[in-house]
């Protein structure tokens, strides 16, 4: 009967040891949750950056101001500018800018676009190397941009 009894009583200190370890587990696991819906919520806590929109972007991140640049009707020369911004944490460098068009050319900025910062490219639309009537052409910016590597700028003109 005697190792009847220790052995019942090794079971049940068994099974205690195991409950505590269990209720120790989901103590952990409540304050975790505890932690991260106090971070959702508030903005605040050690959980805080998971749920921030205001992260810093990695990379060069390339924003352009007018996607669809419109020359109207054209009959000179003309030239517009195209605001580019860079809204990523490196400098953003535009390597290339390749007109569909002997038509169009592209001044580049003459250096790479700082985090947080806007420069200007500048389309140049001659008339003279088009054909007439409306038409549109294709600019691909060709960048070290994280979101957006090569864009394709659509420019449009009528050419009278």
């Amino acid at each position: 009967m005697s190792n009847d009894r220790h052995s019942t009583e090794h079971q049940i200190l068994h099974l205690l040891h195991t409950q505590a370890y269990v209720l120790v587990a989901l103590i952990i696991v409540a304050f975790l949750l505890i932690g991260v819906v106090y971070s959702y919520t508030t903005g605040q806590g050690v959980f805080a950056k998971l749920f921030s929109s205001e992260r810093a972007i990695d990379g060069a991140q390339i924003v352009i101001g007018d996607d669809a640049p419109n020359f109207g009707s054209v009959s000179k020369i003309e030239s517009k500018t195209i605001t580019v911004s860079n809204t990523g944490s490196e400098i953003l460098a535009i390597s290339a800018a390749l007109p569909s068009c002997e038509c169009l050319s592209v001044t580049l900025p003459p250096r790479g676009i700082e985090p947080g910062k806007k420069e200007e490219l500048q389309l140049t639309f001659d008339p003279a190397k088009s054909t007439k009537g409306k038409q549109s052409h294709i600019v691909t910016l060709t960048s070290n941009a994280h979101n957006l590597a090569n864009f394709d700028l659509v420019v449009s003109a009528n050419v009278k």
